[in-house]
């Protein structure tokens, strides 16, 4: 009798927390390596399409990859340029944002103390805020820039050779098994899905950038092409990034133009966001690539406290990449679904009797694909 058949499944499911718990701890300890690493990786999956299309075109993999880098590396400076003039002019402008934080302070404790909330208004009264504020635009900007930059070196050579070394990854993958390894197969399938959701996510954050920027320029906030890089960046965080990215543009044109704007501003953000997110960013993205919101929301705070900043980030690529892992792995296979989104069919079901077609994740192992028997021979 093996280990596995004298462990009961609250035994299984406390040795998988306890290996998870572990693995992560790992991970915040090494995240200064991990954190380049997976930034190489996603954006290799990204441009890895490119460089195929290039190659079929007769360019050599090499000229491909270099061609490839450089339009990012472009890209990439071309942003940084103009999110290093705006924070300069922003940061020209603090002593008049100062000022205006201040007052609005000042008249927020007054309103506080007025209504019998005279601990909540001392509290607010002796919060820093222009220390704070100046603080977050100049030396943090200031102190990371050089970390960036060579952090960016190194992204950039691991995306070099990742995207050489994809030339040859379906043949390895062939030789690995005839050599008595595990199929892997599947991983070809796992970077798909993830370059459809950064195909996705990428062109829904751009137009998502893009329409919060000219909201904000047709409304006269200042530092509008500011704020729909913000916009374009924190999208890529789920549900909490778009209402990050909305509050400095209205708290500016609080600031500046009163409340009236500062309305119009928060009202176009809202049906910017929904109507990109949560209309048509699910059409286009499919079911195939979908997280519960729940799993959504604690994924992101996981890997942001594991991995920082980055990891809230890429927070829902990497959850769906465990998903997509587990989904070809049976004894884990349920965690995917239970992972997966909530369903209509699955009400349509209850309501009518009639049993729920397999989730997704389960299709695959009671119907395998075609060839799949021919394989496992």
């Amino acid at each position: 009798m093996g280990m596995d058949d004298k462990l009961g499944g609250g035994s299984k499911a406390l040795g998988l927390l306890a290996a998870a718990v572990v693995v992560l701890i790992g991970l915040k300890l090494a995240a200064p390596i991990v954190v380049p690493l997976l930034l190489a990786v996603f954006i290799a999956a990204a441009t890895s399409p490119v460089v195929r299309w290039l190659t079929r075109r007769g360019l050599p993999t090499g000229a491909s990859v270099l061609l490839v880098i450089v339009a990012v590396l472009g890209v990439l400076f071309a942003l940084g340029f103009v999110i290093t003039s705006a924070l300069v002019d922003l940061n020209d402008a603090m002593p008049e944002y100062f000022a205006a934080a201040t007052e609005a302070k000042r008249d927020a404790a007054a309103w506080l103390a007025g209504h019998g909330m005279g601990r909540a208004a001392r509290s607010l009264a002796a919060f820093d805020l222009g220390a704070w504020l100046s603080d977050m635009t100049t030396a943090t900007i200031v102190n990371s820039a050089p970390n960036l930059v060579s952090s960016f070196v190194v992204v950039f050579l691991v995306v070099a050779f990742i995207l050489l070394e994809s030339a040859t990854f379906r043949t390895k993958v062939s030789w690995a098994k005839q050599a008595g390894g595990a199929n892997l197969a599947h991983l070809a399938g796992t970077v798909h899905e993830i370059q459809k959701y950064l195909a996705v996510k990428s062109g829904i954050s751009l137009a998502t950038g893009i329409l919060c920027g000219l909201w904000c320029w047709a409304w006269g906030v200042e530092h509008a092409l500011l704020w729909g890089l913000v916009a374009f960046v924190l999208n890529y965080i789920p549900n909490v990034g778009s209402a990050a990215a909305a509050v400095p543009p209205i708290l500016v044109a609080l600031a500046h133009q009163g409340l009236g704007p500062a309305s119009a501003v928060l009202v176009g953000y809202i049906v910017i966001n929904m109507t990109l997110g949560n209309v048509l960013e699910p059409k286009l993205m499919g079911r195939a690539l979908g997280l519960s919101p729940l799993v959504v929301v604690v994924s992101m705070i996981v890997w942001g406290y594991v991995l920082g900043p980055i990891g809230a980030v890429l927070s829902a690529p990497l959850t769906m990449v465990l998903k997509i892992v587990m989904a070809h792995t049976g004894d884990l296979r349920w965690v995917a679904v239970l992972l997966a989104p909530p369903r209509t069919d699955e009400w349509h079901a209850r309501s009518s009797g009639v049993p729920a077609p397999p989730p997704a994740e389960l299709r695959h192992s009671m119907h395998p694909p075609q060839g799949a028997l021919h394989d496992a021979e």
